[in-house]
This record gives structure tokens, C-alpha cells and sequence, in this order.
């Protein structure tokens, strides 16, 4: 609590609230950059195994 207090001591209750709308904001743009990474494996996983005939079929099967 102390250090709480200590860190936000000097924020007026409007900075504050735009405070905590920054850090919303910030988590949900992180989490998209994150789903957006796993996207991105994903898909390169799916190229390395589209490379023979084998790896297009279970990629068919896959997204069927």
C-alpha cells in the first residue's frame, strides 16, 4: 500500500483514470501482438510442412 502510495502521490484523480486507460489499452495491445506471434509460428510451422505432398495432405485434413 505504502509503496503504492508513494509511487502515485502526485497523480490528480483525471491523470489517474487516464493512467489506468493507458495500461488497459497497453494490455490489450500486447495481447494482440501476442496472438499475432503465435499467427506467425503458426504459419511458418504450416510452410515447412507444406513442402511435400505428405505435409499438404495433413494440412488439407487439418483445415477441413
Amino acid at each position: 500500500m505504502y509503496r503504492k502510495k508513494s509511487r502515485f502521490h502526485s497523480l490528480t484523480i483525471g491523470d489517474a483514470s487516464q493512467r489506468r486507460a493507458l495500461e488497459d489499452e497497453n494490455r490489450c495491445l500486447r495481447q494482440l501482438v501476442a496472438e499475432q506471434q503465435l499467427d506467425d509460428q503458426a504459419l511458418k510451422v504450416a510452410q515447412e510442412e507444406v513442402v511435400n505432398p505428405q505435409g499438404r495432405r495433413r494440412l488439407v485434413r487439418f483445415f477441413e
